[in-house]
């Protein structure tokens, strides 16, 4: 068991998220077409973008946040190349040289430098042909030549980077239950925990406890999956909430526990979810995929609340009677 910050983690979940952690082929970005070109005489394969999403549409949801894709700054007709180290062998030393310049230049993730190895203790290791820089592209078989206490410990120290400027989640206090309608049980067994699946989301993580509150069996079923608005608002209104208000500042935001709060963009999205576990707190899920973890955290914390400096609002919804 290991701790990132205020949240735990089990070495049986370090040990599903190994599983999953690295993809069997990498992904390489690049915009040159002279590249694309010189990929494809040696025989790979090359994409557009778009082909790479309908050929991989999984890829985003597993990888998106290892492999840094939400802050890459990717055009749309950017190449994309899909391939095992040994397939590159067969490309120049300039070619590969310059495809994995790219990668560094682009942000890309999976990509590590001489002070992770210091910080995990690690004898340092670097990726040929980049230059004589020191930077280490991950691959999958590499990854499983790694020791399994060295596969967890690497986990733990990318999760509490990648958390490291997200805010930690309040105490909670199941022993507290002033609520009957709030399935204080089910929040204890997920608040402050991290999962394995790489489906979960936030709106997975609200209706679940809705449902939850009288079928926890149930609960445990949803938390897991990765739900679009449609059937989560179905979901919702079929344990019979309905919208009670709307705000469009935090300042005057008013709900109470069991209460359930949406986020909503400036164009009408809505893009999060939680479960009021207190008049202050709710229950959430930062992201979707195991690199979030399941929190219980003040509602002046949820980063979300960005939507409203954009136009966007929170509306509270509520169980009738």
């Amino acid at each position: 068991m290991a701790y990132v910050f205020d949240c735990v983690i089990t070495e049986t979940t370090l040990d599903e998220i190994s599983q999953s952690f690295v993809p069997v082929k990498d992904v390489y970005f690049f915009d040159d077409e002279s590249m694309a070109n010189s990929c494809l005489r040696h025989g790979l394969t090359v994409f557009s973008r778009q082909e790479f999403t309908s050929t991989f549409p999984l890829f985003s949801l597993h990888y998106g946040s290892v492999y840094h894709l939400w802050s890459m700054k990717l055009s749309q007709d950017v190449f994309v190349l899909v391939a095992k180290p040994s397939e590159l062998v067969f490309l120049t030393d300039d070619l590969r040289q310059r495809l994995l310049a790219r990668q560094i230049d682009y942000g890309r993730g999976h990509i590590y430098h001489a002070e992770w190895f210091d910080k995990l203790n690690l004898p340092k290791m670097v990726t040929p042909d980049v230059g004589g820089e020191w930077p280490y592209f991950l691959t999958w078989d590499d990854w499983w030549k790694l020791p399994l206490s060295t596969r967890r410990q690497w986990i733990v120290e990318w999760l509490r980077q990648w958390r490291q400027e997200d805010a930690l989640g309040v105490p909670f206090d199941h022993a507290n239950a002033l609520y009957k309608s709030v399935p204080y049980e089910l929040l204890k067994e997920y608040a402050g925990t991290f999962g394995s699946e790489g489906t979960a989301n936030c709106f997975a993580a609200a209706i679940a406890t809705v449902v939850g509150a009288s079928n926890p069996d149930q609960g445990r079923v949803l938390i897991s999956e990765w739900l679009h608005p449609g059937p989560f608002f179905r979901l919702l209104h079929s344990q019979g909430y309905v919208k009670c208000a709307e705000y469009r500042d935090t300042g005057n935001l008013t709900f109470r526990p069991a209460d359930v709060l949406v986020w909503y963009t400036g164009d009408g999205m809505a893009g999060h979810a939680g479960y009021a576990v207190s008049h202050d707190s709710v229950f959430q899920k930062q992201g979707q995929g195991w690199v979030n973890p399941w929190q219980v955290i003040k509602i002046e914390d949820v980063w979300y609340n960005k939507y409203l400096d954009s136009g966007g609002c929170i509306a509270v919804f509520r169980r009738r009677g």
